[in-house]
């Protein structure tokens, strides 16, 4: 007989999946910081990449949340796409602004 699972069941396995992802992402962006990875060009030129991106959510009219939700998504994907072209930052510096404020706002 297989085990009947309740809504409860099935909430807990997702939350354990959940937490178990963000586990591993918090790992992998720590392993990237100590070993000289692309988050230290996040972390060298925060103060930058932020005011751009206060600029322009400012001169949008915007939420001012989405900068610190389009840094973390900069940083989660700079963890996983090492890469140290100038031009492929720039991308990722506006794409991670641009999904942020189309998903929150």
């Amino acid at each position: 007989n297989k085990p009947i699972l309740t809504a409860n069941d099935i909430l807990l396995s997702e939350v354990i999946a959940q937490w178990d992802a963000l586990s591993h992402r918090e790992k992998d962006a720590a392993y990237f910081s100590i070993y000289g990875g692309s988050l230290d060009f996040v972390g060298r030129r925060l103060l930058e990449i932020s005011s751009f991106y206060y600029a322009v959510i400012d001169g949008k009219n915007l939420d001012r949340r989405i900068v610190s939700i389009a840094l973390s998504y900069l940083k989660s994907f700079l963890a996983r796409q090492p890469d140290e072209s100038k031009g492929f930052y720039q991308l990722a510096m506006l794409t991670s602004l641009y999904v942020a404020i189309k998903i929150h706002s």
